[in-house]
């Protein structure tokens, strides 16, 4: 399921919420701490992924637009 940036951060904490609780009440090396923490990082992965897109989606338009605006036509004849 493809999530927007906002939705993405939302998960993520609640997902850190999740963690905490479980390390408070089942300890650092639970099975379900463990479990929380690795759902975490994969979480927080795909983030810094749709950002890195989203980046680089943007310096490619920019560039883009940069060398748009360098085309010249050389084979004008002025009379």
């Amino acid at each position: 399921m493809q999530q927007n940036s906002s939705e993405m951060l939302a998960t993520i904490q609640q997902m850190r919420e999740k963690m905490i609780e479980s390390a408070q009440a089942n300890g650092l090396g639970g099975e379900e701490t463990i479990q929380c923490s690795q759902q975490l990082d994969k979480l927080i992965f795909e983030y810094q992924c749709l950002s890195q897109e989203k980046k680089k989606s943007k310096k490619e338009i920019k560039i883009t637009r940069k060398q748009a605006m360098f085309i010249w036509p050389t084979n004008i004849i002025y009379a």
